[in-house]
């Protein structure tokens, strides 16, 4: 067994300074839409009509801070510095993995629009600011 002396360092992990570190400590509340899914779907198709709609639960904004050379490109196409991370609600019982999202064209109240795709944000939930080298570790780190 290993004994940790009070002058011993932690040894680095990769959670230390991985996107997941980030994304579990404090962030500042978010509201999403509490309408029936039904009725946001409904609301979603009428105004972004031949997308792809994905509501999420348990999601978070990220605002990317020191961007990366694509997403300056996006922002020069008007394209915001700002991406969604949750998990698809369950509406078939199936096991959802966790989205990572592209930059937004629109965001509005809980319609979160980009090229392709309208995430639809249900209930809460969380906004937090993320390093865009982590955020490129996204979609591996969870």
């Amino acid at each position: 067994m290993f004994t940790r002396y009070p002058h011993e360092k932690r040894p680095m992990d990769s959670f230390t300074n991985s996107p997941k570190r980030t994304l579990y400590s404090p962030a500042a509340s978010a509201q999403g839409s509490w309408l029936e899914p039904s009725e946001l779907m409904g609301i979603a198709q009428s105004r972004y009509p031949g997308k792809v709609y994905r509501p999420l639960k348990h999601w978070i904004i990220i605002d990317v801070v020191n961007a990366t050379p694509e997403v300056a490109n996006s922002q020069q196409r008007g394209l915001h510095s700002v991406i969604v991370y949750g998990r698809p609600a369950d509406t078939d019982g199936s096991t959802n993995h966790a989205v990572v999202s592209d930059c937004p064209i629109s965001f509005d109240s809980c319609f979160f629009e980009t090229e392709s795709v309208v995430y639809i944000l249900m209930k809460d939930g969380f906004r937090q600011t993320l390093d865009s080298q982590l955020v490129d570790m996204l979609d591996t780190a969870i």
